[in-house]
C-alpha cells in the first residue's frame, strides 16, 4: 500500500492506493497541476516483504525515470547522510535513529541496556510535482515526521515553491527527531552514572561503558557527515531545490539543530569519561579498603607471631623450667592482641572496615 498526499488548487487529499492503481493515467492527471507525495514504508529486513518491495519500488523508479534497483542500492548504503542526482531526480538519504532505549526514574532499580537501531529515510523528488519518501523504520517512529509535514502541506497554498519547502521541512523534521533521540541517549548515560554511584561496583559495567563509547563515536561520525552535507546545502543549495528565503531559513534552523547535536555528543563523551573516572576511583577505594584490612591484621598479629616464634625455639624452652610459664605467655599473647585492638577502636579505624 502506498499513501499519497496530493495538493491541488481545490484542496488537499490523502489516499491509500494499491501499487496497480498508480498507472500512466494517474500520473498524467498529476501533471495537470498538483503536488503528489508518495510515502512507502518497508521493514528493515527488506527480504521479509521482497515481493511488495519490488512491485512498489518498480513503479516509483518508472515514473522517476530511474534505473532498476536504484532504490535498493540506496538502501544498502551505509547509514550516512548523502545526496545524489540521477536523471533529473534528486535522492537524499538520511539515517533515522529509531530505537534508543533509555532509562527513566521508574526503572531505577533495573538498568536497561542501551541499544540503537538506525533506519533509512530515503527522499526522492523530481520537479515540478513528485516527492517520494521511503522509510525502513520497523516501529514507524518516522511516521510522526511525515504526519507533521503532510498536515502543513494540506494547509498550504499550491505554489511553485511548495515542493521545495516540503523537502526541506521533511529533512528538518528528521534531524529534529534525531536530536531528540541523542538527548535520550544522554539521559541513558546520566542514569548509568547514577546507577554506578547508587549500586557501587557491579559486574558488566566496563562492557556497558565501552558499548556507550562505540555508540557515541558512531553518533559523532554521523553528525559530522550531516554537518558537511547541510553546510554544502547552505552554500551551494540542495540539488533540484530552488533556494528561496523560506528554504534558506529552514536550512539555517536545521544547521543550528545539528550544532545542538554536536554539543550533546560532547557532553555525552565528557559524562562517559566521568563515569570511567568514578569507576576507577571506586575500584581504587575498594583496593585501599582491602589493603587496610590486611594492614590491621598485620598490626594485630605481628607481636604474637614474634612471641610464639621466640618461645617456640628448641634452644630456649622455659616451659621445662617452670610449667606456669605457659599461662604467663598466654596472658602476654592475649594482651598484645587486645592492646592494638583498643588503639584501633579509639581511633575509629575498626568502624571503617566493611567485611
Amino acid at each position: 500500500m502506498i499513501v499519497v498526499y496530493t495538493l491541488r488548487k481545490k484542496g488537499a487529499t490523502v489516499e491509500t492506493l494499491e501499487v496497480e492503481e498508480i498507472n500512466d493515467k494517474y500520473l498524467s492527471d498529476l501533471k495537470k497541476g498538483a503536488i503528489a507525495w508518495f510515502d512507502l514504508s518497508f521493514p528493515k529486513d527488506i527480504d521479509e516483504e521482497r515481493g511488495r518491495f519490488n512491485r512498489e519500488t518498480a513503479v516509483v523508479e518508472k515514473f522517476l525515470n530511474l534505473e532498476r534497483k536504484t532504490i535498493l542500492n540506496c538502501l544498502r548504503q551505509p547509514y550516512r547522510p548523502t545526496s545524489a542526482q540521477k536523471n533529473s531526480t534528486t535522492i537524499i538519504t538520511l539515517p533515522y535513529f529509531s530505537a534508543i532505549k533509555h532509562v527513566t526514574p521508574l526503572h531505577a532499580e533495573k538498568f536497561i541496556p542501551i541499544e540503537t537501531d538506525t533506519s533509512h529515510f530515503l527522499l526522492l523528488f523530481r520537479k515540478p510535482n513528485i516527492i517520494v519518501s521511503i522509510r525502513t523504520d520497523p516501529k514507524e517512529y518516522s511516521m510522526e515526521c511525515v504526519s507533521i509535514v503532510s498536515n502543513w502541506m494540506q494547509q498550504a497554498d499550491l505554489s511553485p515553491q511548495i515542493l521545495d519547502e516540503v523537502i526541506v521541512r521533511l529533512m528538518d523534521e528528521i534531524i529534529d527527531d534525531n536530536v531528540e533521540m541523542i538527548r535520550r541517549f544522554r539521559m541513558n548515560v546520566e542514569f548509568l552514572e547514577q546507577d554506578i554511584i547508587r549500586k557501587s561496583l557491579r559486574s558488566g559495567i566496563i562492557e556497558e561503558v565501552l558499548k556507550l563509547k562505540s555508540i557515541s563515536m558512531y553518533l559523532a561520525s554521523y553528525v559530522l557527515a550531516e554537518k558537511r552535507l547541510y553546510t554544502r546545502f547552505h552554500t551551494s543549495g540542495i540539488p533540484g531545490v530552488e533556494v528561496t528565503e523560506n528554504v534558506r531559513n529552514i536550512v539555517t534552523v536545521t544547521i543550528n539543530e545539528i550544532d545542538s547535536q554536536t554539543g550533546i555528543i560532547n557532553e555525552i563523551n565528557r559524562s562517559l569519561t566521568d563515569i570511567l573516572n568514578i569507576y576507577s576511583l571506586m575500584l581504587q577505594d575498594r583496593l585501599n579498603h582491602v589493603l587496610r584490612i590486611f594492614t590491621i591484621f598485620n598490626v594485630i598479629f605481628i607481636l604474637p607471631t614474634f612471641i610464639v616464634g621466640f618461645f617456640g625455639m628448641n634452644a630456649f624452652a622455659p616451659f621445662l623450667i617452670d610449667p606456669a610459664f605457659f599461662f604467663f605467655s598466654l596472658i602476654i599473647l592475649i594482651s598484645v592482641i587486645i592492646v592494638p585492638l583498643l588503639i584501633l577502636w579509639k581511633g575509629n579505624l575498626l568502624k571503617k572496615i566493611r567485611l
